[in-house]
């Protein structure tokens, strides 16, 4: 999703999305079997859910490495921003469903707002750089 566009185009897209998906009653029912599944093969060690954030986190991190090398940008540290970067989705979701109602335009317009304030905070902190980049200052 988002392929060749701008990082927080795609990302914006991207955030958009996984609250869809987060918010669908097939999404609700998939916590539903992570829990139970947790609950009933759990070993202790490593969970469905853990085993499944390693897994998001290891893919954005690939996502943001990419993608920074075709826009010829340079993320200090990748795997952090990816881990921010989930967390915050995932805080957000978490929020919003407890409400019972989902508002798709608002969380569309929150997915907007969230990519551009992750990015301005990356472009801030100095964790984000390219002479040329739109993102640089």
């Amino acid at each position: 999703m988002g392929e060749g566009l701008p990082l927080i185009e795609a990302f914006c897209i991207r955030a958009a999305a996984v609250m869809h998906v987060l918010h669908s009653p097939e999404g609700l029912m998939m916590e539903r079997l992570v829990d139970w599944c947790d609950q009933e093969f759990g070993n202790g060690e490593m969970n469905y859910r853990q085993a499944m954030y390693v897994d998001a986190l290891t893919n954005i991190t690939e996502e943001l490495e990419e993608v920074s090398r075709e826009q010829d940008l340079t993320i200090a540290d990748p795997e952090l921003a990816a881990r921010f970067w989930l967390e915050g989705l995932l805080g957000h979701a978490r929020l919003e469903t407890s409400t019972q109602t989902v508002d798709v335009e608002a969380n569309e317009k929150w997915a907007r707002a969230y990519s551009e304030f992750f990015f301005a905070g990356l472009r801030h902190s100095g964790a984000i750089s390219a002479p040329s980049s739109p993102l640089s200052d």
